[in-house]
């Protein structure tokens, strides 16, 4: 009777473990999908922050030439008809397109065109006059402002 009452005891000690290894088998497989979610979450963060990171790398780039470009162009003589180093585009470190040839051409740009130049390289527009677009313009270039004609008096 005594071997009896040990082998109840003992299935009622396996049944009891069987008990305590299925919570803990429901309770990891719940921290699993936690961590798979976490994992997701964080892989979605890190591609996030790479597209992040290369396009500020994009744009430190066109800084970099833009700064270049300022320099060389500054240079320039007045009205010359040596051409101006174009500046790239912030957002995709290409020329900007409808960007002006010469000095000269600043003057004859559309307003669109004046426009494009300008959002490219980030500059806000807005208020402006289509005389002072182009004086911005020309101050992104690397030339002077052209002199206010002065009126007589």
């Amino acid at each position: 009777m005594a071997r009896v009452y040990q082998e109840a005891h003992m299935v009622e000690n396996l049944a009891s473990s069987m008990k305590l290894l299925q919570a803990q088998t429901t309770e990891l497989t719940k921290k699993c999908g936690t961590h798979e979610e976490r994992i997701k979450n964080l892989t979605t963060a890190n591609a996030d922050l790479a597209t992040k990171n290369a396009a500020l790398e994009n744009r430190m780039r066109a800084i970099e030439h833009n700064s270049a470009a300022r320099i060389a162009n500054s240079h320039l003589l007045p009205n010359s008809h040596t051409p101006l180093t174009p500046l790239h585009d912030l957002s995709t470190n290409r020329p900007i397109r409808h960007f002006p040839k010469h000095e000269r051409d600043i003057k004859i740009m559309s307003a669109a065109d004046v426009i494009q130049v300008l959002q490219g390289l980030d500059v806000k527009t807005l208020g402006m006059s289509q005389a002072e677009k182009k004086g911005e313009v020309r101050v992104q270039v690397g030339l002077p402002r052209e002199a206010k004609s002065e009126g007589s008096t």
